[in-house]
């Protein structure tokens, strides 16, 4: 299980003689890409008086694994005149250069059709029609995904007249917060006017429960929950916990290397 415990690995700053690793989570931090050869950016300790430690230099290694706050603070530092739109290049190292070159020059793709049985939710989003739980007996999904639905229990407090809930537009239903699992029970041809939605189907699903839910928007224990008339943009296929790229164990994991002249001898 060690490639799951490294998945920030890839974002931290760190040195080869040290086990000791900086995660950073300033704004844009992690989008700065690495270029060996031409970077325009190179990391310095800040020295500004709002920060609890100005001199890094003067830490013990007892000093920083002992801190209980934030305090110490990389900056991005230009090498060169960077033009408007221009992007950030930072160097990560020797190190990783060559870790990546290797991991590249080692790469075997796996087909999506494989018998690993991964696929994309980016693409399976795209299509148009969802096969319902009877169809996926017979043609089933990868087993990396799962149907989610834009639901909020909360807003629905009324059956219709044939004891089901009817799926209700509003402002904030696409709202990351009311996304849940969903079962695709049945397909209909929608008769739909909204332009938001270009699917020629609704969808009859059963609302799920998952983690994080606030208590108003679970549904009571062992209660089955019925809903229709939901469009298709309300349905989306998610990746079941673990099973994204980033979790491969081949994926590449290698931090970024600061220089001699920035990482301090004694952290060594």
């Amino acid at each position: 299980e060690e490639h799951v415990n490294l998945l920030l690995l890839n974002y931290c700053f760190g040195h080869q003689n040290s086990s000791l690793l900086f995660f950073p989570y300033g704004a844009l931090v992690n989008f700065i890409n690495h270029d060996y050869n031409q970077p325009n950016v190179e990391l310095r300790w800040s020295t500004s008086s709002q920060h609890h430690f100005t001199d890094a230099y003067n830490l013990t290694l007892d000093n920083v694994k002992d801190m209980k706050n934030t305090g110490l603070m990389l900056e991005f530092v230009a090498t060169r005149e960077i033009r408007a739109g221009e992007e950030i290049f930072l160097n990560y190292g020797e190190s990783f250069e060559n870790a990546w070159n290797a991991h590249a020059k080692s790469w075997v793709s796996i087909p999506l059709d494989s018998s690993v049985g991964t696929a994309y939710t980016q693409d399976l989003n795209k299509i148009n029609t969802i096969r319902t739980q009877q169809e996926q007996r017979r043609h089933p999904y990868s087993d990396n995904v799962f149907t989610s639905c834009y639901y909020s229990y909360a807003g629905h407090n009324k059956k219709n007249r044939d004891g089901l809930y009817t799926w209700i537009k509003s402002k904030t239903i696409f709202f990351v917060k009311n996304l849940r699992p969903c079962l695709i029970l049945d397909r209909h041809e929608s008769g739909s006017n909204d332009h938001d939605d270009k699917s020629d189907f609704m969808y009859t699903v059963g609302i799920l429960n998952r983690f994080g839910l606030t208590e108003e928007e679970r549904l009571p224990d062992r209660q089955r929950h019925i809903v229709t008339a939901v469009p298709r943009n309300a349905i989306k296929f998610s990746n079941k916990i673990y099973t994204t790229d980033q979790h491969m164990s081949s994926a590449f994991r290698h931090e970024i290397h600061l220089e001699e002249t920035v990482f301090p001898l004694q952290w060594q």
